[in-house]
């Protein structure tokens, strides 16, 4: 197993909260962990049953979310909602 670079890792890191924090001056009202965790759950719900339209439907509405979180995802969650971008971009191909 290949580790990634800490400065690669430390990049990523910048570039996703300063777009984390230029997302969440445009969101209405901030956002849970458990709003973000039922649409990725109802997009793996679609991507089971193989319905492309339910799962792009929520993975559109997570993704909408997680710039508005008022509270950090748990590594689950967080790795959830990253399994759900990866099948949503091996969809796309």
């Amino acid at each position: 197993m290949h580790s990634v670079p800490s400065f690669i890792v430390a990049a990523l890191l910048v570039h996703s909260l300063s777009s984390a924090s230029a997302a969440a001056a445009a969101c209405p009202e901030p956002s849970s962990r458990a709003a973000v965790a039922l649409p990725v759950a109802e997009a793996m719900q679609g991507f089971g049953a193989m319905d492309g339209e339910r799962f792009a439907a929520a993975q559109d509405r997570a993704a909408a979310l997680l710039p508005c979180l008022s509270e950090p995802l748990a590594p689950t969650e967080a790795a959830a909602f990253h399994g759900m971008m990866a099948l949503g971009a091996f969809l796309q191909q």
